[in-house]
């Protein structure tokens, strides 16, 4: 007769960097959500585009594990591509309390802020984002804080520019690694 518990397997590199990105506070987003497989269920949605399952598979998580930031990241992400804007903002600030320094959630908390037309709080939230590691993002993100502060940024125009932005740099990350970095 089978077991009825199903063993989830994992790697060195599964343990290793799951302790590593524990010290280091630096998950990325492509990076599994965790050791849970109730967590790792989110994952695959995340990446089709299903933000209301993967939002709900992310919210029992969190429930289960508070602590687990990177299923916070993304339950935020979710939240915000699902247009739950207070929602998402809420979840990141819940991050930032915990990690003061995330360029993820700085990044992602000023696009809901501008989207929400708080673009005070969204230059605030992009002041604190640097990545030279993503140079497209960046320089969108700089020229937006720059036009802000020359009195000639919109709304509409900062969350075009950092979307934008967003979508070439995941593109260039594709060309050279092969890999899917940002959403």
């Amino acid at each position: 007769m089978a077991s009825p518990i199903r063993r989830q397997k994992y790697t060195r590199r599964d343990f290793l960097f799951g302790i590593l990105n524990r010290f280091r506070r630096d998950d990325s987003w492509a990076e599994d959500t965790g050791f849970d497989p109730s967590s790792r269920e989110a994952d695959p949605h995340l990446r089709s585009g299903d933000y209301p399952r993967a939002a709900e598979i992310l919210r029992q998580h969190v429930a289960k594990s508070p602590d687990n930031l990177q299923a916070r990241q993304k339950l935020a992400y979710s939240y915000l591509q699902q247009g739950e804007l207070e929602s998402s903002i809420e979840e990141f600030r819940t991050i930032l309390r915990q990690r003061h320094q995330d360029n993820f959630t700085n990044l992602y908390l000023g696009l809901a802020l501008a989207k929400q037309g708080r673009t005070d709080q969204a230059v605030a939230c992009w002041r604190e984002y640097f990545n030279i590691n993503h140079p497209a993002i960046q320089r969108a993100v700089n020229l937006q804080i720059s036009l802000h502060e020359a009195g000639v940024a919109t709304q509409e125009d900062m969350v075009d520019s950092v979307e934008d932005a967003i979508q070439e740099q995941s593109r260039l990350n594709q060309e050279q690694e092969g890999e899917e970095e940002f959403p």
